[in-house]
């Protein structure tokens, strides 16, 4: 009879890579809605220590092993 899970490593693997989808796929829609003069490096793109809902938040993970 066949299993009905796969090994933890495939599904690691995939995992990794669907993360890494979705992070290129971020990337182009930002690229995609900055003016094209941001794009020559003429302007900021955002100010600084502004962050999205895709940013990562490393303070709120690091806080929960304090």
């Amino acid at each position: 009879m066949q299993s009905r899970y796969m090994p933890t490593e495939v599904f690691l693997r995939l995992e990794r890579e669907w993360q890494n989808m979705r992070h290129a796929e971020r990337h182009l829609e930002l690229e995609a809605e900055r003016p094209k003069s941001d794009r020559n490096g003429l302007e900021p793109a955002a100010p600084a220590g502004r962050h999205d809902k895709f940013t990562s938040h490393a303070g709120d993970r690091t806080s929960l092993h304090a």
